[in-house]
């Protein structure tokens, strides 16, 4: 099998440093979240291994088990994730079936058709503004709220591939922006003020960009697969995609 550069880069862009592992865990890795809030003992004192730090004390690598991935390989990893959003939506929605391009999973549920629309939203309304709300207002102000089926009317009529090149254009656009961000050697641990969820890191908020998009692609997948359920017949136990708690 042969390898295109981009499978290379992909490829390539995903191999951990090649450094001994640290207390047992790569050192792509480090025990211990700057994010997690030590509890002080029953006595009011700080337990051995805690730091003090802006808005309680933190765990050091020596007080938890708690794995989560260093700032840089995070960083990484994100920029990577949502650098392949748009072509892997394309390759998905492209050409597709009207029938399959329009179907959901009942009310109030999203089709492929929808994903997209909705994942254009969130570039303009979501992600990087929150970003830049982080930045700006920390938790003081709490971010405005986003409606999630804003998407409907805009996208309303619009031809497909209308839809999937501005979703490229504003994903590029908005990938050059993070990528200013973090060069700029932003605090991942920022806090900013979620209307519902109360507290959140930028950390958390970006981690959720990429997972956001992860979930949205498998739910384009499920969906075309349910409407071929009927159609399997008793491999249907072998289909764990047909199998999802819709």
């Amino acid at each position: 099998m042969s390898l295109t550069p981009e499978d290379l880069a992909w490829f390539v862009a995903l191999q951990p440093v090649a450094k001994a592992p640290r207390n047992g865990v790569s050192d792509r890795r480090r025990m211990g979240s700057r994010s997690s809030v030590a509890k002080p003992a029953a006595d009011g004192s700080v337990p051995r291994g805690l730091i003090t730090a802006t808005g309680g004390e933190r765990v050091t690598e020596e007080t938890t088990n708690e794995t989560i991935i260093d700032d840089d390989a995070l960083a990484e990893d994100i920029l990577t994730l949502l650098a392949r959003t748009p072509g892997t939506v394309r390759v998905l929605l492209e050409d597709l079936p009207p029938d399959l391009l329009h179907a959901d999973e009942g009310e109030g549920t999203f089709s492929p058709f929808s994903v997209l629309g909705h994942l254009i939203q969130g570039e303009i309304d979501d992600w990087l503004p929150r970003t830049r709300w982080i930045l700006e207002h920390g938790r003081q102000r709490p971010f405005p709220p986003f409606d999630r089926f804003a998407h409907i009317e805009r996208t309303r009529n619009r031809p497909l591939d209308e839809l999937l090149t501005e979703f490229e254009t504003l994903r590029g656009t908005g990938l050059a922006a993070l990528r200013e961000v973090i060069r700029e050697g932003v605090d991942l641990d920022a806090g900013g003020l979620h209307p519902e969820l109360g507290e959140v890191t930028l950390r958390q908020l970006l981690t959720t960009w990429a997972v956001h998009d992860l979930n949205h692609i498998a739910q384009i997948t499920r969906v075309v697969a349910h409407q071929f359920e009927d159609e399997v017949g008793p491999w249907k136990v072998y289909l764990p995609i047909l199998h999802h708690d819709r």
